[in-house]
């Protein structure tokens, strides 16, 4: 098969290897069958293509444009294009790629690599995406179809397996080489053997031939092909089967493998740990290690790697999507397959993985539980996608945590959240919805509970799921910080739904000189002439991706509007770029030195200037960085629980909605969210709510859906408090209608359904002004 080999992953491997220490192989087994060993074969050269550097030199998006600006010529890596452009929402850009990826030809081979390297998720999500054309389901069939003759092909190795215990020593031997050649599938195949009990005469002589496999040659000690194959027994380690684990941990042992020291410590000390497992595990410590660890040992150990792959884990989620490959073990098909997953995410598996091990060693030590618990929330929301809910079968972290129940939940929130775990205090969070009451919301002295702080936390996503929680607790009477819950929920329905910059320079020509070059890069953008005006813009819209700031800010002054920004919960993530004119260009840039999602650069002239400042604040934010999708999400949510609380003003009337009112106004504004809106503005009711309305229902030029649904808000608002119109504005609303003697079916009815909604609080009243606001 011909073997795809990323630039990340060699390098990686290369600096494993000069850092993990020389591998001595030990021929003696813990069931007492000593083997030999062999060479693994090299890997192939990759596969390649070409690029279209038109399509680069038409793109301005800065991040699109370094995508592009790559030319990813390999199969891996247009694939891994592609994905990155379809979840920056350029579906246009990622089908060129796709299209060239096409016109390669792939081999069955090549098709299958890649099947093994990428989420089958990646390629369902290509197949029904309709903005790639037909080019996507072919892709994703081809490749799919590869991966599954490839799958069902196990006769061969079937037999090659059967031949290992052959009489013939020739037999034997050749045999032995196709499996080496078979790499990850001849692995595999024999791992299967080992965990199937019916097999059990077969595994002295399995277990030889995967420690002749995976023995590097005596004088070439680290080949780079050889420890992914490694890692893939190491993985086959983490299994849930007690017999197959013992048959990998002996192999481990013969090979030892040092990197499998943290799966062994554990089972070869624990006093729970059954005979058999803790036997084996202390003859492969011996081996790797030559002495067994303490329990004391064995804890700073297991802490400290944990630890390690924590700060691994924070250092990789800057946004770079640098990525490595792992082997994962798949349960259910009982075999280990190679993916490849961004540095942050794999560091994460072992940071996971390793503190499982610190946690089984001493569970009565709280400490332990929570690093684990929290780790294992962070790892699931991580890899899950921090907006999707956490799953919740058998043994996944939600299930734990909500077995160790609410008090546990809440330990492990503040340890997540005070160790900068914040997936992992975000899954916590969510558990806590479901697990806990309103006692959670009340306090003794009056100040906002654990929840209601979080509705102010500087991070967008924590924010919502704390919204999430409080909703799902549906407190009924006030509690402190009842007021944030409204805030944040107009807040986020308050997105545009588009990518927006804020410009603030004290000159206004040069404030639009701007927004035209950021208008070319496909931004849109809003401008402020002072410190103040641009804090107020800064804190009501979530859209913002980064501020541009001009040095010569007053009211306040740009030290202090820093300041100012970094203090408020809704832009201290925010990346701001200063732009200094010469003089205080020196005095600027030591202001900023200290804030890492600050920089200064000089005045703006070309859209070229600004496309490459523009990537170095889009790159700031990495993964905090919310994309259109989600933001919409959020505001659909927030508009629907606005009109959920607005239903039932008795029940709800602490929250104050009316408050945030021009919010949700706002939202009408965007053709996704106006149903919603239009819905949660019906239910508030108020004279400006029902002049809204109408001047939605008014407009000829929204679709028509957008003009019902306004309507039918209206009807609602008057229904719930009677018409709040003047009589200028009703005299208003009747004219229209006659206007409208030549204006189509659909026009006429949403026109004469607001008459029928005017004239129902009247037709049972013989007064005809009754119900009718005045002019004033």
């Amino acid at each position: 098969m011909t073997t795809l080999i990323s630039t990340t992953r060699t390098i990686c491997l290369l600096t494993l290897c000069v850092l993990v220490m020389p591998r001595t192989v030990s021929a003696q087994d813990p069931f007492g069958d000593p083997f030999g060993g062999g060479a693994p074969a090299a890997a192939p050269a990759a596969a390649g293509g070409g690029t279209d550097p038109a399509a680069a030199e038409e793109e301005v998006d800065p991040l699109v444009k370094s995508v592009v600006d790559a030319q990813p010529t390999s199969p891996v890596d247009l694939l891994r294009s592609i994905e990155v452009l379809l979840d920056y929402g350029r579906p246009d850009v990622a089908k060129k790629l796709l299209d060239q990826l096409n016109a390669l030809t792939l081999t069955p081979d090549q098709l299958v690599e890649l099947h093994t390297r990428f989420r089958s998720a990646l390629f369902f999500r290509i197949a029904r995406d309709s903005s790639l054309g037909p080019a996507g389901p072919a892709f994703a069939k081809n490749v799919q179809d590869a991966a599954q003759r490839a799958a069902q092909d196990s006769g061969r190795l079937a037999t090659l397996i059967g031949q290992l215990s052959d009489p013939d020593a020739a037999q034997r031997h050749t045999a032995l080489v196709d499996l080496r050649d078979a790499r990850e599938a001849g692995v595999n195949a024999l791992i299967q053997v080992l965990g199937d009990a019916g097999r059990s005469a077969e595994h002295r002589t399995v277990r030889d031939a995967l420690v002749s496999i995976l023995t590097p040659p005596a004088d070439v000690q680290f080949r780079n092909d050889s420890l992914p194959l490694t890692e893939l027994l190491i993985s086959a380690a983490t299994t849930s089967d007690p017999a197959l684990q013992v048959q990998v941990m002996a192999v481990l042992g013969r090979l030892a493998a040092r990197e499998a020291t943290p799966l062994l410590v554990r089972p070869a000390i624990a006093a729970a740990t059954p005979a058999q497992v803790q036997r084996v595990a202390r003859q492969a410590l011996l081996n790797i290690l030559g002495a067994l660890p303490t329990q004391h040992e064995a804890e700073i150990y297991l802490e400290r790697r944990a630890r390690r792959y924590l700060a691994d884990q924070r250092a990789a989620s800057n946004g770079s999507r640098l990525t490595t490959t792992i082997w994962a073990w798949d349960e259910t098909n009982r075999v280990a397959t190679l993916r490849t997953i961004d540095l942050e995410h794999a560091a994460l598996i072992k940071a996971r993985r390793v503190t499982r091990e610190l946690h089984l060693l001493d569970p009565d030590k709280t400490r332990f539980r929570n690093l684990y618990l929290a780790t294992a929330l962070q790892s699931e929301k991580a890899l899950g996608g921090l907006s999707t809910p956490l799953p919740r079968e058998a043994g996944s972290a939600y299930a734990e945590m909500a077995a160790a129940g609410l008090d546990a939940t809440l330990e492990v929130f503040d340890f997540a959240l005070g160790n900068d775990q914040i997936a992992g205090a975000i899954g916590a969070v969510e558990v806590l919805g479901d697990l806990g009451d309103t006692s959670l919301l009340a306090t003794a002295d009056g100040r906002p509970g654990m929840l209601a702080r979080m509705l102010r936390h500087e991070n967008r996503r924590m924010r919502f799921a704390a919204a999430q929680a409080v909703l799902k607790l549906d407190p009924q009477q006030p509690y402190p910080g009842s007021s944030y819950l409204a805030e944040t929920l107009a807040y986020f329905a308050s997105t545009g739904g588009v990518r927006r910059i804020l410009v603030a320079h004290p000159r206004t020509d040069y404030g639009q000189f701007v927004v035209g070059l950021l208008s070319e890069l496909g931004f849109e953008a809003d401008t402020a002439q002072n410190g103040k005006q641009t804090i107020k813009l800064a804190h009501a819209s979530p859209d913002y991706q980064f501020l541009l700031l001009s040095d010569a800010m007053d009211r306040p002054a740009i030290s202090e509007l820093l300041q100012q920004l970094r203090r408020d919960p809704r832009t201290r993530n925010l990346p701001i770029g200063v732009m200094t004119r010469q003089e205080s260009a020196r005095r600027i840039e030591h202001l900023v030195q200290d804030d890492p999602l600050s920089i200064a650069f000089p005045r703006l002239h070309s859209t070229k200037a600004l496309q490459i400042q523009a990537r170095r604040l889009l790159e700031m934010t990495g993964r905090r960085r919310l994309s259109n999708d989600e933001r919409m999400e959020h505001a659909e949510f927030a508009l629907q629980e606005i009109g959920r609380l607005a239903s039932e003003p008795e029940t709800y009337a602490f929250y104050d909605l009316i408050r945030h009112e021009p919010s949700i106004r706002g939202a009408l504004a965007n053709g996704f969210l106006t149903d919603a809106a239009a819905h949660a503005l019906g239910l508030l009711a108020t004279p400006d709510a029902q002049r809204t309305l109408l001047e939605v229902a008014n407009q000829m030029a929204r679709p028509l859906l957008d003009r019902q649904a306004a309507s039918k808000a209206f009807e609602t608002s008057v229904q719930r408090r009677g018409l709040l119109l003047t009589r200028g504005e009703i005299l208003a609303q009747y004219d229209r209608y006659n206007e409208s003697a030549n204006a189509d079916v659909d026009t006429q009815e949403v026109l004469g359904s607001i008459l029928d909604a005017i004239e129902a609080p009247t037709q049972s009243q013989p007064d005809a002004d009754a119900g009718i606001a005045t002019d004033e």
